[in-house]
């Protein structure tokens, strides 16, 4: 099967599933920091951060299925790896970042809205599921899929929450006295940016082989700074004190 691949294809295939992988060792990695600190924090902000990769769960599924069983996903399977964990995804992050930003003016009604958005959609993703799945997205090629238009908002509007919050929790951190929160700020920070840049590029740019493999590394580094700035490690830590 990997013959029948063309080149964009493959290479389109190996980078989304190691961007997969990293996100889900990323975010397991931070949520398994809950067993030693008790801390819910950590089981929130670590599952938002394995949820939210789940808009690329299709493409990266789809590819190592073709690897297994020489097939593609079904589009229905497809469609809801791709797009049902995405509200789930929003809903910790919302209230992860409402712990982590204790002086939101109206928290009950922040959390509450976006909630009520996630439940929506995921209400009228699951109907449509089963009705039309083809209102919901189309495959093309072998592995990549076109959104329909719901789905697509949807997703934009997790991806700018995500990093919109991200930002001001990062700018906040980095305005702290304390040396060790404004270093990590200053990764968080690096992190939500390359993962807008990579988010536009994903969205605006025409991919071929170069501009893939570059936005691909691009977002699997953002997971890896986020890493590093949410739990920094002392190893890190240690490096950057002495520089």
């Amino acid at each position: 099967m990997l013959l029948q691949l063309t080149e964009l294809e493959l290479i389109h295939g190996i980078f989304t599933l190691i961007l997969v992988v990293t996100f889900l060792i990323v975010g397991l990695r931070i949520a398994l920091k809950y067993l030693s600190t008790k801390n819910k924090i950590f089981l929130l902000v670590g599952f938002a951060w394995i949820l939210i990769s789940s808009a690329w769960w299709g493409s990266g599924f789809s590819f190592f299925t073709i690897l297994i069983t020489e097939n593609p996903l079904p589009l229905s399977i497809y469609l809801l790896l791709g797009n049902a964990f995405i509200p789930f995804a929003v809903i910790c992050w919302i209230f992860g970042y409402s712990v982590l930003i204790s002086s939101i003016s109206d928290k009950k009604f922040f959390i509450l809205i976006n909630v009520i958005i996630s439940v929506s959609f995921e209400i009228f993703f699951v109907i449509f599921l089963f009705i039309a799945p083809s209102e919901l997205g189309t495959i093309r090629e072998k592995f990549y899929s076109q959104p329909g238009f719901i789905p697509m908002i949807f997703q934009l509007y997790a991806i700018l929450l995500t990093i919109i919050t991200g930002i001001i929790f990062s700018r906040r951190s980095i305005k702290s006295e304390d040396k060790k929160i404004q270093l990590k700020g200053k990764f968080l920070l690096t992190a939500f940016v390359f993962f807008t840049i990579g988010g536009f590029f994903d969205a605006v740019i025409p991919l071929n082989a170069i501009t893939l493999i570059f936005t691909r590394l691009i977002t699997i580094l953002s997971a890896i700074l986020f890493f590093i700035g949410f739990l920094l490690p002392k190893r890190i830590e240690k490096i950057f004190h002495k520089s």
